[in-house]
């Protein structure tokens, strides 16, 4: 009779009752597993395998949805979508309401000599935005077509606040509103 086989039927036949199996290793020492310790180091892998697919899965969908902010030129050579801000220059405007096509200029915000500064050509396809027109500056999402000019996926327009003080006051003069509250009896 074969020994060795025998041994290893009976040793599988206890492990799948959940019985305690002694078996020798190398050292001389004995081993004891249960089906339950087995099945429980399974489920650790598993989980931990689990976890790390997932860890790997939210920082590619998260570095594919992080985009950076560019500066125009930046904005006219990229070759992947970006965000770019400028202020909108009003005399390139154009708007299509059979293709729904707008298409405009914006330039560099801090552009010292506004005149002069460079203009990146921009074609947004969808509905004009209400307050467009009171726009200071637009926050442009897209990337330059083959013609090179920028197609703009998602437009946000920022609008100056009506809480801001007259154009080049920084802050609000208290002298202002003294004179103001004083002429009104208040």
């Amino acid at each position: 009779m074969n020994y060795g086989w025998q041994l290893c039927c009976d040793v599988c036949h206890a492990r799948s009752l959940g019985r305690i199996v002694s078996l020798s290793d190398a050292s001389g020492q004995e081993n004891q597993e249960t089906g339950e310790t087995v099945a429980m180091k399974t489920r650790h892998i598993v989980g931990t395998a689990v976890i790390i697919v997932f860890l790997i899965w939210g920082a590619s969908v998260f570095l594919d949805t992080t985009i950076q902010y560019v500066s125009i030129e930046e904005a006219a050579q990229s070759r992947s979508v970006v965000q770019v801000m400028g202020k909108i220059d009003f005399d390139r405007v154009t708007y299509n309401t059979d293709d729904l096509r707008l298409e405009f200029a914006v330039y560099d915000p801090q552009a010292v000599d506004t005149a002069n500064a460079e203009r990146l050509h921009v074609v947004y396809y969808g509905v004009i935005p209400g307050n467009f027109n009171q726009a200071s500056t637009v926050v442009l999402k897209g990337k330059p077509g083959n013609d090179g000019v920028f197609i703009a996926e998602r437009m946000l327009v920022k609008c100056p606040s009506k809480y801001q003080g007259e154009v080049g006051e920084e802050y609000q003069d208290i002298r202002k509103h003294e004179d103001a509250a004083s002429s009104s009896g208040v």
